[in-house]
C-alpha cells in the first residue's frame, strides 16, 4: 500500500511538472509579445518622441521609414534601414533600431542574429528600459542554452533596478529553475512575484497559477529527540 501512494504521489507530481512546462511554453511568447508591446509600442512612442525633439531630424525620419517598410512586410528594406541607423543614429534610435533588427532576425527564423541584436541593444545608450526589455527578450532566446546560473548573471543589471522589469526577468529565472528541477528556488521566486507591488498584474497572475501547479513541498524531518545527559558513574563502580 505505501509503495502503491508512492507511485501516485510520483504520477502526480510528474502530472504536475508536464502542466507547468507546457504553461510556460505558452506564457513566454505571451510575455515576449507583452515586452515588444511595451517597448515598441508605448515605450518606443514616448522615445521616439523624445529624440525627435533632441537630435537630428535624419535619423527619426530614417526610423519611421523603416517601421512604415515592417508594417508593410519589406523586411529588406527595413533591415537596410536600420543598419545604417545602427552604424550612424544617436544610441536612443540605435537601441530601437537594435530591437526592430531583432524582431525581423525572428520573423526570418534567425535566432541567433535576434539574439546578437538584442545583446548589443541591452548594452547600448542611456534609457534602462529600453536596455531592460532588450535584455529580457535576449535571455528569452537563451533560456534553452544556458544554464539557470547563466541567465541570473544575464538578468542581474535588470533585476537590482526593481520595478516591472525585474518582475519579467524573475519569471523568466523561476521558469528557468522549474525547468532544471529546483523546485524550491522557483517556488520562493513566485511566491515573491504574487507578493511584489511593483509587479505587473499579469505576471503575478501567472505566479499564482505556477504555486497552484508546484509539487507541495517536501516535509521537512522531524527533529531527533534530545538525547539525556549522561549520569556520571557511581564510585565504586
Amino acid at each position: 500500500m505505501a509503495n502503491s501512494d508512492e507511485f501516485i504521489r510520483e504520477v502526480d507530481e510528474a502530472r504536475r511538472q508536464d502542466a507547468l512546462n507546457a504553461l510556460w511554453k505558452k506564457w513566454q511568447f505571451v510575455v515576449y509579445g507583452l515586452i515588444a508591446v511595451i517597448i515598441l509600442g508605448v515605450g518606443a512612442r514616448e522615445a521616439w518622441m523624445w529624440y525627435s525633439t533632441t537630435t537630428s531630424s535624419k535619423a527619426s525620419d530614417e526610423f519611421t521609414a523603416a517601421l512604415q517598410s515592417m508594417q508593410k512586410g519589406e523586411f529588406d528594406a527595413a533591415q537596410t534601414r536600420l543598419d545604417a541607423l545602427i552604424k550612424t543614429a544617436p544610441d536612443g534610435y540605435k537601441s530601437l533600431a537594435l530591437q526592430s533588427k531583432a524582431e525581423i532576425a525572428l520573423r526570418k527564423g534567425d535566432k541567433v542574429g535576434a539574439q546578437k541584436a538584442l545583446e548589443e541593444a541591452a548594452a547600448t545608450g542611456p534609457d534602462e528600459d529600453l536596455k531592460s526589455a532588450a535584455a529580457i527578450k535576449a535571455a528569452y532566446l537563451a533560456m534553452d542554452k544556458e544554464t539557470f546560473d547563466q541567465l541570473t548573471g544575464r538578468l542581474k543589471p535588470v533585476v537590482e533596478r526593481k520595478g516591472p522589469f525585474a518582475a519579467m526577468a524573475q519569471e523568466v529565472l523561476a521558469a528557468k529553475a522549474l525547468d532544471e528541477g529546483k523546485n524550491g528556488e522557483a517556488r520562493a521566486k513566485y511566491q515573491a512575484l504574487a507578493l511584489a507591488l511593483d509587479a505587473p498584474e499579469a505576471v503575478k497572475q501567472r505566479a499564482q497559477l505556477a504555486l497552484t501547479l508546484l509539487p507541495p513541498e517536501p516535509a521537512k524531518p522531524a527533529a531527533a529527540p534530545a538525547k539525556p545527559d549522561a549520569k556520571p558513574a557511581a564510585k565504586g563502580e
